[in-house]
């Protein structure tokens, strides 16, 4: 195992950089400390494994984090029945793991500089800046991955960019800014009021996204429909909702109500 250098830790997420301290390192020195003999020590390495073991367990389908196997220094989580070592997950696992961890890691960095108390970790008072969070994940974890940072740094306010509708949709209570083009410069809104509690296809066809949840067929004709109703012709408007009903009866059956 490496020593972290707590200092460089801070310092080089400061200036953007990826922490020196690798994922698996820190993990190890988590699981040393828990087992020294030093009371204060054990004390932080049970709180910190403790919050490493939450974290891993709310990133994997249907899996856990185990223990780090002392031989060759080697995390093992379980995952559908089997154990594996981190790096046999799948890369959208690992991504969430390795920055959550991480998160963790420069926590614990603060921690150890101002002398806190290791109860005190997880909720130290701090601005996390996030560009562009759902880079690699799949959209079940777009979704999710805000409610675990919530949930693991409750202490946290959190700022960040997003082209996913996943993310915008995911939390509760969430300010929503949108940057406006005004041709030669641009504003940003606040829209947070026309996108709280909106679903996912609704928000994917507001203005920001302008992205329709159907093949081009289908928007063309509820386009028209929207059209027709609005000059008030109420018989062509049925007629495009008679064709949309036997594309798809599952969906569009609730024209006819």
């Amino acid at each position: 195992m490496v020593s972290i250098e707590h200092s460089k830790v801070l310092r080089d997420s400061m200036l953007g950089k990826k922490s020196n301290v690798a994922l698996t390192n820190f993990i190890c020195q988590v699981d040393y400390l828990r087992s020294s003999e030093m009371p204060k020590e054990k004390e932080l390495g049970e709180c910190l494994y403790s919050s490493v073991k939450s974290i891993i367990d709310e990133c994997l389908d249907n899996g856990e984090f185990l223990y780090v196997r002392r031989t060759d220094s080697t995390p093992i989580v379980r995952q559908n029945g089997l154990e594996l070592s981190l790096e046999k997950l799948s890369s959208g696992n690992i991504f969430l793991i390795e920055h959550l961890v991480m998160l963790l890691c420069k926590m614990y960095s603060v921690c150890v500089l101002r002398e806190m108390e290791s109860s005190n970790i997880t909720r130290i008072p701090g601005l996390l800046l996030i560009d562009e969070i759902e880079n690699h994940l799949h959209p079940k974890w777009q979704k999710k991955i805000l409610g675990i940072i919530r949930r693991t740094f409750p202490n946290l306010q959190i700022i960040l960019t997003t082209h996913s509708p996943f993310v915008v949709s995911s939390i509760e209570g969430a300010r929503v800014y949108t940057c406006v083009s005004k041709g030669d410069h641009s504003v940003i809104e606040d829209e947070t009021d026309k996108y709280t509690h909106l679903p996912v296809e609704e928000i994917l066809a507001s203005d920001v996204f302008a992205v329709s949840s159907f093949n081009d067929d289908i928007t063309d004709l509820m386009k028209r429909r929207k059209e027709l109703i609005g000059i008030g012709d109420v018989i062509g408007a049925k007629e495009i909702e008679a064709k949309l009903i036997e594309i798809n009866p599952e969906y569009f059956m609730y024209l006819n109500l």
